[in-house]
């Protein structure tokens, strides 16, 4: 018999539904995701994150393409949107992973698409871009799912023949092509983005997004412990 935990605590329905399949569902919880735990500061706070970026990077009255590279997808997301133009109404961000090298990403932007105008943020947290964001273009990120919770529509970029890292999901496209985007985006419009189903999709993966999820871990641990402690006393 293979050594398995005592308790196994999971950010989501999602994957409790993969775990049962072969471990004890009496002894697994889910908690939520401990990364996201800043979530709900943000969207408490968003009317005054979106006016400082809005106003910090002159996005008024602007459509913004939020660019989302995970550590190896650059190319395959500069490739999706290599053909739009740029417009005076549309502004294309890109917020770059910490562990790439941004001068390389900056050089597959000249190599791919230089005619495309794209800025590049380091400033600023890539979870509150979303504020202003109307629609996410990302690859391997979870961001596509971390958008969800937001209400921003994303799409992800994959190259053909490569398997997906994710599960398939209708509200968050896969395309494949610089004319898979096009076509999607010429008839995309803000109409079209339901903020519930997107929102039910994070909880799928993530559970409750509220900024709770370490005080449900530490809550079970203490009752673990506190359970122990009664056990022994008893002996």
């Amino acid at each position: 018999r293979l050594p398995a935990p005592d308790y196994y605590l999971i950010q989501g329905p999602q994957f409790k539904s993969l775990l049962e399949s072969f471990y004890d569902k009496d002894k697994i919880r889910v908690i939520g995701c401990l990364k996201y735990d800043n979530f709900s500061n943000i969207e408490s706070n968003a009317f005054e994150i979106k006016k400082r970026i809005i106003n910090k990077y002159q996005l008024e009255n602007k459509k913004v393409i939020l660019l989302a590279p995970s550590v190896n997808d650059i190319d395959s997301i500069l490739n999706i949107v290599s053909s739009l133009k740029n417009h005076s109404n549309v502004e294309i961000l890109l917020s770059p992973h910490p562990a790439v090298d941004i001068n390389k990403m900056k050089d597959s932007n000249n190599s791919i698409c230089p005619e495309l105008k794209i800025k590049f943020v380091t400033e600023e947290k890539t979870e509150e871009l979303l504020t202003v964001a109307s629609i996410v273009v990302c690859g391997y990120s979870s961001l596509a799912l971390e958008a969800a919770f937001f209400g921003v529509q994303s799409v992800r970029a994959l190259p053909l023949g490569e398997v997906p890292l994710f599960d398939d999901d209708d509200l968050i496209p896969c395309l494949y092509s610089s004319e898979d985007f096009i076509n999607w985006y010429q008839n995309f419009t803000d109409l079209h983005v339901n903020s519930d189903k997107l929102r039910l999709l994070s909880e799928k993966y993530f559970y409750k997004i509220d900024g709770k999820s370490s005080s449900r871990l530490w809550g079970f641990v203490s009752k673990v412990v506190e359970n122990k402690n009664l056990e022994n006393h008893t002996l």
